[in-house]
């Protein structure tokens, strides 16, 4: 009987949640941000190939003469430059999204600059 009681009581007490969990609770929301921002980022860069690749599909059975095929060329270039964008576009994310990864990237420009300016002024 005590044993019942003793369960009963325990299901009824508050367990209180230490602050480690708000901090990982924290650093999973930011780490949640920059993949949203990372995905928002792809899928916007990337929509005009996939456009361009449904296009040339649809395409792909007629007959071209150089005018068509030179404006396929063009609509290729443009479809495909934003895809290169992308990725190099991944630090500019990091840096928007991570304060941390904005101080430890000055941090490391501050080092690398206090390490190497000396050795190519003199």
């Amino acid at each position: 009987m005590l044993i019942i009681v003793n369960i009963r009581q325990s299901r009824r007490r508050i367990h209180v949640i230490p602050k480690v969990a708000t901090s990982t609770q924290q650093i999973n929301m930011k780490f949640i941000r920059l993949a949203l921002m990372q995905s928002l980022s792809f899928g916007l860069l990337n929509i005009s190939f996939v456009v361009y690749v449904i296009y040339d599909f649809a395409i792909s059975g007629q007959t071209k003469n150089s005018d068509q095929l030179v404006i396929n060329d063009f609509l290729y270039d443009v479809s495909i430059y934003p895809i290169y964008i992308f990725s190099s576009i991944t630090f500019a994310t990091y840096t928007l999204a991570s304060v941390k990864f904005r101080k430890e990237c000055i941090s490391t420009s501050r080092r690398l600059s206090t390490k190497l300016l000396p050795r190519f002024i003199h």
